[in-house]
């Protein structure tokens, strides 16, 4: 069974989409050498938050943090905690809004 959005929900979904967006490119700026993956993590809760959303991921099935946070070869999606990000280093991050 194929169920079909409303235009009201797809304007929802795409607002969502935009504050991952800026959540993305918030990271890119503020992420450096030094931080662990779970003080990254708490950065983007914070930036989720104050855009009025909330976390997607977060709680999902048991799910402890905001992001999926990967560095260098590790598998996808990382659980963030103490692993450090060093110079670099090549950062995956994936996380999720719900408006």
């Amino acid at each position: 069974m194929i169920l079909l959005k409303t235009e009201d929900q797809i304007e929802i979904m795409a607002r969502a989409g935009r504050v991952v967006g800026r959540t993305l490119e918030m990271v890119g700026k503020n992420i450096r050498a030094g931080m662990t993956t779970g003080q990254l993590d708490r950065l983007i809760e914070e930036f989720i938050r104050s855009e009025g959303a909330l976390p997607a991921f977060k709680g999902y099935q048991g799910y402890p943090a905001t992001a999926c946070i990967s560095i260098d070869d590790e598998v996808v999606h990382g659980i963030p905690g103490k692993r450090m990000i060093r110079e670099g280093s090549i950062v995956s991050v994936d996380t999720g809004a719900i408006v």
